[in-house]
This record gives structure tokens, C-alpha cells and sequence, in this order.
């Protein structure tokens, strides 16, 4: 894996690259607390078949800058972050995977920049939730208390402390990554380490996958006009794909062609090899541009 740096709406992007630059592009967005090099299995399988994947640290992840007190991390930011990254991918169409909230990116991109788009894959994607009944005084005094009392961001001993985290989290790594990954997920400070990722995060009343501009029938007029070759990808023990989602998805993406692999919502590493094998096919399976 290797990185690069773009600019993109006065903030610096971390760009992860795996395979060869002339290859067919493959595109990533990661989830939501997730980064960029979270796709190195799947990348790395990709490259070996000649692919090119690029796969952004999307804006507050990984070692992208934070979105600052002037910014936000909602539905739109992170869909223009996206929508101003295609120039200096190049003018052909790429193949688009999206995971859990990448997924929403992806589909909506999909949807509205069918032009950058040649197929799209959503990985265990996820649906924006119906309006809860909360009165707006409490949400807009859960957003003001967010605001004024953003989280401090979590100080470790050392970068092995943070390896540590990370194989607790995610069962599937090794040792060695983990620590290479706790080593570009973390910034040395006083005392220790801590993680790059911006605590704002965190704080779910920060964020939403509406933004205040999308909702669940919103999502699904948009799902339906997606006009690209499209796959879904489930994770078989996924506690995250609930009946009505599915059925919804399923109803909005008729022509999808769906698959299930063994694993749960994090199919990115639960799953690699078997979901590049999966991309693969969506690719060698229409014609390319």
C-alpha cells in the first residue's frame, strides 16, 4: 500500500493505492470510524489481478484532516469531499464499493454522478433510520450540547497499547498488523499516543446520514434511480441487516444481484478475499468502458 495526498474542499486527504496506476480503478469508501487502509485485504487480492484501488480516508478518518470548528461531518461533507475527488481520479468511470455508511456514499454518488460510475457495490449497507419521536427542542439541545462540549480525544501509553485495541476489535488481525496499522492510526503526543481519528466522531449527535436531507423514502427514490450495474453484499451473521432495511433495499434495487458471505457487518475484514472475488466478477462480467 502506498499514499498519497489531495486537497479536497480546503482539507487535506489521505489516499491509500494498491496494484498498478493503469489499472482498472476500483474505488472504496469506508464506514463510519473506519479509514481507508481498513480495504487492504480486498485491495491487495484486487492489485494481484491487475486492479488499481484507491481507497480515501474520508474527512476526520485516518490521517485526513478534521473537519475543524468550522465544519461538520454530516450526509453532504462527506459527499462533496467525494463529489470534488473525481478530477483527480481521471475522466473514465470507475467501479464504486461503498461499506456500511461508504455504502450510502456510494449509492448516492451513484445515483447522482451516474456519468463517474461504471458499477457499484454496496457492502452491507445501511439504511438511514425513520425519524425518531423526539420533540425538536431536545434535538437541537443534543446538537448545542455536542457543540459546546465536543470529546477529548483518548491518550495511550504507547502505539503497542493501541495495537492492542485494535486486535481486540477486529479478531481477524494479526499481530504484526495491527501494530502497523495502530503505527499510522495513532499521533505521538506528551505522555503517549493517541489516535488520529477526530473524537467528534464519536459523539453520534455530530452525525447523521440524513443531515437533515434524507430520509428513508428519500433514500429509496434515489436507490431507484440508479440506472449502473449494481451488487449487494451481505455478511451472513451481520446484526445489522434488519428486515424492513432489507426489504427495502430489495424493493428499491430490483435488478441488484445479491450475495451473502460467511461473516458479520465488517465484511471488509471478515470476508476479503471472498469480496474481491466478488468484485472481480462485476467487473469481468460487463464490459468495460
Amino acid at each position: 500500500m502506498t499514499e498519497t495526498w489531495a486537497t479536497l474542499r480546503g482539507r487535506r486527504h489521505c489516499l491509500c493505492h494498491w496494484g498498478p496506476e493503469d489499472g482498472p480503478l476500483v474505488l472504496c469508501l469506508h464506514g463510519i470510524l473506519e479509514h481507508g487502509a481498513a480495504w487492504d485485504g480486498v485491495a491487495f487480492t484486487l492489485a494481484q489481478q491487475g486492479y488499481h484501488v484507491v481507497a480515501p480516508d474520508l474527512r476526520g478518518h485516518g490521517r485526513s484532516d478534521h473537519a475543524g470548528a468550522d465544519g461538520g461531518y454530516q450526509l453532504l461533507d462527506f459527499l462533496g469531499d467525494i463529489d470534488s475527488l473525481w478530477p483527480i481520479l481521471g475522466p473514465e468511470p470507475v467501479t464504486l464499493v461503498g461499506h456500511s455508511m461508504g455504502a450510502v456514499l456510494a449509492a448516492i454518488l451513484t445515483s447522482l454522478r451516474s456519468d463517474r460510475v461504471q458499477r457499484l457495490v454496496l457492502v452491507e449497507p445501511v439504511v438511514p433510520a425513520n425519524s425518531p419521536a423526539t420533540d425538536t427542542a431536545s434535538q437541537l439541545t443534543a446538537h448545542l450540547d455536542a457543540l459546546a462540549t465536543p470529546p477529548e480525544p483518548v491518550t495511550l501509553v504507547s502505539v503497542e497499547v493501541a495495537a492492542e485495541r485494535l486486535l481486540a476489535l477486529k479478531l481477524t488481525l494479526s499481530p504484526q498488523a495491527a501494530q502497523k496499522l495502530a503505527a499510522r492510526l495513532t499521533e505521538p503526543i506528551d505522555g503517549g499516543v493517541r489516535w488520529r481519528l477526530d473524537p467528534r466522531l464519536q459523539a453520534r449527535t455530530t452525525l447523521s446520514l440524513s443531515g437533515g436531507l434524507l430520509d428513508r423514502q428519500g433514500y429509496s427514490q434515489l436507490l431507484q434511480g440508479i440506472t449502473r450495474p449494481t451488487t449487494l453484499v451481505l455478511g451472513q451473521d451481520s446484526q445489522f441487516n434488519r428486515s424492513e432495511d432489507l426489504q427495502l433495499l430489495q424493493t428499491s434495487l430490483p435488478q441488484a444481484t445479491q450475495f451473502t458471505l460467511p461473516g458479520g457487518h465488517d465484511l471488509p475484514s471478515d470476508a476479503p478475499a471472498g469480496l474481491a472475488q466478488i468484485i472481480d466478477v462485476t467487473v469481468t462480467q460487463e464490459p468495460r468502458p
